[in-house]
């Protein structure tokens, strides 16, 4: 069965799971980096939220071996467990609301400009600072909302005063967070990473991760945070700011023995096969100076 087929299928089983009375739709995302994805949607009454069902990952679980019956089930405990729940929207309508849970993230610029045209956002080096709601919900959980154009317009506000109230949200609900890489593996069960010594040996220089104590966005910590400047000043030396993530940053001391124009290569490398295609950041190296306590691509 193909992915087309596939997807026929699922709106029909899940048709009848439902009832007739649900309105189910078939609906191409466009997620982060113009990622287009297959969504499953129910239409409910206003007021109400259904859970947005990407059907790629079920798709996917199929092609590994699992029957049809086995990933219809997987669908319908979603809806089970989160359709039809009851979230009020009128919070949103006014910025007053809504201001103290303001937060901004980077994206990449060009590979969202599609998105961008009805976004608000400011542009920084190849990248774009955009604003989102933080929500909390009993059963949803923590979720985002995107800010758009039509609604700074509604709330008659400007992407200065925007980024103003963000930028004092973020420490508050976004707490910088910088662990070393060594601390990370050991965390994650890795105690050594490398295959022999003389490996050991040419890559034993200090590399640490910056990101947010909800590893949630957290590049957008070198916009608010104090943490490049406080390392730099620790090993009293200017950084090289790798983009691992949107969600994460890879810093390392420049001790003199980084080939900056292999790392690059190594971001390229990484982002194309290692990391999920609406998680990349950006294929660029950044440079921290701390004598000038700014950032920017590495040049």
């Amino acid at each position: 069965m193909n992915f087309e087929e596939f997807t026929y299928r699922a709106k029909q089983a899940t048709q009848e799971y439902l009832g007739a009375e649900a309105q189910l739709e078939i609906e191409k995302i466009t997620k982060n980096n113009g990622l287009v994805l297959t969504a499953l949607l129910l239409r409910e009454s206003e007021g109400k939220v259904t859970p947005t069902v990407y059907l790629e990952q079920y798709y996917e679980a199929y092609s590994r071996g699992k029957s049809f019956g086995e990933v219809m089930e997987m669908i319908f405990s979603v809806y089970d467990q989160y359709g039809g729940v009851q979230f009020d929207l009128d919070f949103f309508s006014d910025y007053q609301r809504i201001k103290k849970r303001l937060l901004f993230k980077l994206i990449h610029f060009e590979k969202n400009k599609d998105m961008l045209q009805g976004t608000p956002f400011i542009p920084w080096e190849d990248l774009a600072i955009v604003f989102f709601v933080l929500f909390d919900n009993d059963v949803l959980g923590r979720g985002t909302i995107l800010i758009k154009r039509e609604h700074m317009e509604k709330w008659n506000v400007s992407v200065e005063e925007m980024y103003r109230d963000a930028m004092e949200n973020m420490p508050r609900l976004l707490e910088a967070d910088i662990i070393s890489m060594r601390q990370l593996l050991n965390e994650v069960g890795i105690s050594n990473p490398f295959s022999n010594e003389e490996e050991a040996d040419e890559f034993d220089m200090p590399m640490y991760i910056l990101t947010n104590k909800q590893r949630m966005y957290g590049a957008s910590t070198l916009i608010y945070s104090d943490k490049l400047s406080e390392l730099a000043k620790e090993f009293d030396t200017n950084l090289y700011v790798i983009p691992s993530s949107v969600h994460e940053l890879i810093l390392m001391p420049d001790c003199g023995k980084i080939d900056a124009e292999y790392i690059k290569g190594l971001i390229h490398t990484v982002n194309s096969s290692q990391v999920a295609p609406d998680e990349v950041l950006s294929d660029e190296l950044y440079y921290y100076d701390k004598t000038l306590d700014r950032i920017a691509m590495y040049s």
